[in-house]
C-alpha cells in the first residue's frame, strides 16, 4: 500500500527536503512549482512519482546490491498499475514518455555505494592485483 504526498503542495520545505535526502524523490521533482504527487511505502523501498521528468516514474531502492529484487518489485508495480491504466505504446519506439531519452523500455538502473564501500573495493583491488 502506498501513501499518498503531494510534495509541491501540502509539505513544508523541510519536508521535501527530507524525502529528497531520503531519495524517495529527486530534487527536480521536489523543487518544482508545478502540482505533483508521490506515493511511498511503507518501509520506503518503493516510490512512485505523478509529474516527474515523465509523467510517471517508479523507483525502487533495495539495500546491498539487489538489483534484481529492485527491478522485481517494481516491475510487480508497475504491472498492478498496468492493468489498470493505457500507457503509451508505439509497437515501433516502445513506451512514449515525456522525456525522449527514455523512451523504449521505459527502465533505467542505477547502484549506489558509499564512499567507505567504493574504497573498501578498491584497496581489495589493488591488494589483489599485487599479487
Amino acid at each position: 500500500m502506498l501513501l499518498m504526498l503531494r510534495p509541491s503542495i501540502s509539505t513544508s520545505p523541510a519536508e521535501r527536503l527530507l524525502l529528497v535526502e531520503r531519495h524517495l524523490v529527486s530534487r527536480h521533482f521536489a523543487d518544482s512549482p508545478v502540482p505533483r504527487t508521490v506515493g511511498v511505502d511503507a518501509e520506503e523501498r518503493l516510490s512512485v512519482m505523478v509529474n516527474e521528468e515523465d509523467h510517471l516514474r517508479i523507483q525502487t531502492i533495495m539495500p546491498g546490491f539487489r538489483l534484481p529484487d529492485a527491478f522485481e518489485r517494481a516491475r510487480d508495480f508497475d504491472r498492478t498499475l498496468e492493468s489498470t491504466v493505457d500507457f503509451a505504446f508505439s509497437s515501433r519506439w516502445g513506451y512514449l514518455t515525456a522525456c525522449p531519452t527514455n523512451v523504449g523500455c521505459g527502465v533505467r538502473s542505477e547502484e549506489h555505494t558509499s564512499e567507505l564501500q567504493s574504497r573498501q573495493y578498491l584497496v581489495c583491488r589493488l591488494l589483489l592485483e599485487k599479487k
